[in-house]
């Protein structure tokens, strides 16, 4: 693909910007692979409760539920401004983790001062952070109350404590801001936790508080709820450790950030690779005008981050989307563009289609890869790590790559626009059809894509689950279902636009399936990796097995088809045996 010599400096920058990348990586991957201690709490108040229920003392519960493996109480808002003398007690000697949760009601309902009630969380023993309970956190409304604890957060970088899955919390960001962004994913307690739930909250988002919720995922009924109890804190315990996870103080990640350097090295590759898919799109631009556009921006950009013209957030963002449309579709343009040149010569032999199949498939996932591994490196900074902060160009990365890739099918459908009337001639009932189903399949594509995907169905949920205890970690169905065999058998759909340009948008969604893998930050790298590997394995499998099954139904391919001068089609000799019950 792509082998004018005149293109080779943009490949070198885009070969030196993946060596910063790994630089940028090998500086933040130590850290998610040291930071593997996990805290199981559960809050006072829920075991006082237990307590009354089963008619025995709370610190008696307390006691039980340490030995079972819990190594937190939380305390919410009283409890944690004027807590128990036993429980503080207790707690020093016995080394039981405190974890204060306060909520803005408990000064604005109980007229609490605010300083005090602050002091009072953060001194209290065996408590290394901070969490809010609410919409809102501690402070919201009272702007010199957040100033306050905004700058005790600067001086002291005590970690905070963020729940998934809560949605916003008003005031957060301004704290987070103050501190660094040095905080510690809390996972709560929902009605719909699962065994299996609790340990992916720790695995693939990089939850390292496990908040159990008796009375919204236990078995709270009379007679029960300590053996209820011990068995989830139990079994949660069993899981941690048999994964290679330890019992204690959770604590925040180093601070990692993208400094000048590394944002302009990684903004180079990045405008590098949009320069070779202009020169794959447009092969007739002059060079120069692509390296001055290449250079131009990346000064625009280095401008924007030196001066702050751009909040520097933003301006990592944009970068990444920009590397989310550019690498696939730079990778399935120039395969359309190399697949386009059999269908002005002989037809190879399936050995050749084969192999073009395979180093294809290669090259492509190799291009996408490497513009995740760009992607995720510029965004290696505190504030996407623990999830503050999300990448919000999910939506566009997944639809603008499969637009373009579309387009620039059409494109070579027309050669290049100048037999339209072809176009005209292959606009079939099936085409309408396979275009039905392609808009409708995108659309429940889009809707599924994201950070937060739709629900989905109970075979879904137990085929994942079987995939999760057999690889470690599970593949997308995207990339291993049908992107890598839609990916295979495109070299044998060469001359046949309708299958192909199906084929090509279920290989595209793969490629970019494999993109936004790596843009769920808070899943820690090497996961992300290895869950794109077995997508590779099972997904070869599969395509080997399609490509199989579709040779033998093809009996040969088509003969080159010829256009006369008039721009009509004349009918073709050679015909495809099957091709019209399997369409």
């Amino acid at each position: 693909m792509m082998k004018q010599l005149r293109y080779i400096p943009l490949w070198i920058v885009l070969a030196a910007s993946l060596v910063m990348a790994g630089r940028q990586l090998a500086i933040r991957i130590p850290f998610e692979e040291a930071n593997q201690a996990v805290e199981i709490a559960l809050e006072y108040g829920d075991l006082e409760k237990i307590a009354e229920s089963c008619q025995m003392g709370t610190m008696q519960l307390v006691a039980q539920a340490q030995d079972w493996g819990m190594t937190t109480l939380v305390l919410l808002d009283e409890d944690a401004v004027e807590p128990n003398a036993e429980l503080l007690a207790y707690a020093k000697a016995h080394d039981l983790l405190l974890l204060p949760q306060l909520s803005n009601a408990v000064m604005t309902n109980d007229n609490t001062d605010a300083s005090a009630a602050l002091y009072a969380a953060l001194m209290l023993p065996n408590s290394s952070k901070l969490f809010f309970s609410g919409y809102e956190v501690f402070g919201w409304g009272d702007d010199s109350t957040m100033q306050s604890v905004a700058q005790v957060l600067s001086l002291t970088g005590y970690p905070l404590g963020i729940v998934e899955f809560l949605g916003e919390q008003k005031g957060l960001d301004y704290y987070l801001a103050a501190n660094s962004f040095q905080a510690v994913r809390i996972h709560p307690g929902y009605h719909y936790d699962t065994r299996e739930e609790l340990l992916l909250a720790v695995t693939d988002r990089s939850v390292r508080v496990l908040f159990l919720k008796p009375f919204k995922h236990m078995d709270m009924t009379v007679g029960n709820e300590l053996t209820s109890l011990r068995q989830w804190i139990g079994q949660t315990k069993t899981d941690l450790l048999e994964n290679g996870y330890t019992l204690g103080k959770a604590v925040s990640l180093p601070p990692v950030s993208v400094e000048f350097q590394p944002f302009l090295y990684l903004s180079a590759g990045i405008l590098a690779a949009a320069a070779l898919l202009f020169a794959t799109w447009l092969p007739r631009v002059p060079e120069t005008l692509l390296y001055a556009f290449a250079l131009s921006a990346l000064l625009l950009a280095s401008l924007c981050y030196s001066y702050l013209w751009v909040p520097g957030y933003l301006l990592l963002e944009g970068m990444a989307l920009l590397a989310a449309i550019v690498f696939p579709t730079l990778g399935l343009t120039a395969y359309q563009k190399f697949l386009e040149q059999w269908q002005n010569g002989s037809p190879p032999s399936r050995t050749a289609q084969l192999k073009t199949a395979l180093v294809g498939m290669l090259a492509v996932t190799a291009l996408t890869l490497s513009g995740a591994v760009l992607g995720n490196a510029i965004l290696s900074d505190n504030a996407y790590l623990v999830a503050a902060r999300s990448f919000r160009g999910v939506k566009l990365a997944y639809l603008l790559p499969l637009i373009l890739i579309a387009a620039y099918w059409l494109w070579q459908l027309t050669e290049h626009g100048r037999q339209l009337s072809r176009l005209k001639k292959r606009v079939t009932w099936k085409t309408l059809v396979i275009g039905v189903f392609a808009i409708a399949g995108i659309g429940f594509y889009i809707v599924r894509s994201g950070n937060e995907t739709g629900a989905a169905s109970g075979f879904e949920l137990a085929l994942r689950q079987v995939l999760e205890r057999f690889f470690g970690v599970r593949p997308r169905f995207k990339e291993f279902l049908t992107g890598y065999p839609a990916l295979l058998i495109l070299p044998l759909l060469a001359w046949q636009p309708d299958l192909s340009f199906l084929a090509l948008l279920l290989a595209a969604a793969g490629q970019v399936s494999i993109f936004n893998t790596y843009m769920h930050l808070h899943t820690p790298f090497l996961l992300s990796l290895q869950r794109t590997g077995w997508g590779l394995v099972l997904g070869s499998v599969l395509g080997l097995i399609a490509f199989a099954a579709l040779t033998w139904i093809i009996a040969k391919p088509p003969q080159k088809e010829k256009i006369n001068q008039s721009g009509t089609e004349p009918e073709t000799n050679a015909t495809v045996k099957g091709t019209d019950q399997h369409a």
